[in-house]
């Protein structure tokens, strides 16, 4: 992906290369938008500066706060499709398995589902 605009921070950039997992100069905001599209950008090129506003969406299942999207799509899955793990339910739901992970974390703390059997052939359930 091709940069553009302005580097924010010339020697911050010309060291992050070698340190930081590279993804492509310039390529976080698309990023970004891709894996979060309720985020609203402002830009002020006079200031130069722009300002982000994530949104999210409040749910509740089961008294757990998940302030996430689909988590209750989440656990209607793993009802019906008992012993799927987080890649399987990526892909059923078009996310990353980090992603659903962050959800099944949620619902394990809150004691909603466990994970049944050994890492490699185990999946989750509903308690």
């Amino acid at each position: 992906m091709q940069r553009s605009g302005n580097l924010r921070n010339p020697a911050l950039a010309s060291h992050a290369f070698h340190i930081l997992p590279y993804q492509g100069m310039g390529s976080g905001i698309p990023r970004a938008i891709e894996d979060w599209p309720q985020i609203e950008f402002t830009d002020d090129r006079q200031g130069n500066q722009f300002r982000v506003a994530l949104k999210r969406t409040e749910e509740h299942v089961g008294g757990v706060n998940t302030a996430t999207i689909g988590i209750s799509d989440l656990v209607n899955a793993i009802e019906q499709n008992p012993g799927l793990r987080a890649p399987a339910l990526g892909k059923l739901f078009g996310v990353t398995p980090k992603r659903v992970e962050h959800w099944i974390k949620q619902l394990r703390d809150g004691g909603k589902i466990e994970f049944v059997g050994t890492p490699k052939t185990g999946g989750y359930r509903c308690v």
